[in-house]
């Protein structure tokens, strides 16, 4: 497997990335408003009532028996625009939570001539959003970058993460994306040893391995998957689904103090239009 993929494009503008993001937002609409992502982040900005706070502070935070503890989780998958305008009305009312950038987005890079190129372009994006004092992770897709372009998990993360920390951002969280591979059995959890799935997998002709990873190998203090096994199903809140969104203040307010919640959102699915120039909050 390649060992030295990752790499920095530097060339590309953001203009020209931004309209090749946009192009692939406009096939996929949403199934809420902004304005309804304004509404939900309005319910939890009620202090006297929940606690809210990024990945890296819930994962060993006790529960406040007067309050709901909130993990803010974003999976930013393909939507980093309407991340930043998230982000920006999250810290207006004083919530903070966890972006998670996705090495395989199409806003991310690109691969070519055995390279995985990141946009330099895009890291403003990523900087604006921990400057509000949000948390920047990687959301892993370590199965697509070894089977679809055959390259190092640990080399790539390893350089991914040294390159984080020259623009200014210290990542101390992954969050496993689902794949396509996903429909093939696999699971990009696994590529992790701490979730005791250990093995290989043929494909394209050849045999890769799964397992052989450790968080703390990169720094990484915790794993959302991790901690979501000892959580009940009704306290793992997401807006994945057509109507799921508009129902989640509903949801929060049914809650009782005392107990600690994952609440999952993707950009994506709170969009209005394409911002053009990623700027509008």
């Amino acid at each position: 497997m390649n060992t030295e993929a990752f790499a920095i494009d530097r060339e590309t503008s953001f203009d020209r990335c931004a309209a090749k993001t946009g192009t692939w937002l406009q096939d996929f609409p949403s199934h809420n408003s902004f304005a309804d992502y304004l509404r939900l982040i309005d319910e939890l900005a009620d202090a006297s009532r929940y606690r809210v706070m990024p990945g890296k502070e819930f994962y060993n935070a006790p529960a406040d028996p007067e309050r709901i503890t909130v993990f803010l989780r974003h999976d930013i998958d393909n939507d980093p625009f309407t991340a930043l305008r998230m982000a920006h009305a999250e810290a207006e009312r004083g919530l903070h939570g966890t972006y998670y950038v996705l090495p395989t987005g199409v806003y991310y890079g690109f691969f070519r001539n055995g390279k995985y190129y990141r946009y330099a372009c895009m890291d403003w994006i990523y900087q604006a959003i921990a400057s509000l004092g949000h948390e920047i992770g990687v959301h892993n897709d370590l199965l697509t970058l070894m089977l679809e372009y055959d390259i190092d998990p640990a080399s790539f993360q390893a350089q991914e993460l040294r390159y984080y920390k020259e623009i200014g951002i210290t990542v101390r969280g992954v969050c496993s994306h689902g794949s396509r591979f996903n429909a093939l059995g696999l699971n990009n959890t696994w590529m992790y040893s701490e979730f005791g799935r250990k093995g290989n997998f043929v494909y394209g002709g050849k045999t890769y391995g799964y397992g052989e990873l450790t968080l703390p190998q990169f720094g990484f203090l915790y794993e959302p998957y991790l901690f979501a096994r000892d959580m009940s199903k009704e306290h793992r809140l997401s807006d994945i689904g057509p109507d799921r969104g508009s129902k989640l203040p509903s949801c929060l307010k049914a809650f009782e103090p005392g107990i600690k919640i994952m609440l999952l959102t993707h950009p994506i699915h709170w969009k209005d239009q394409h911002p053009k120039n990623g700027n509008e909050s």
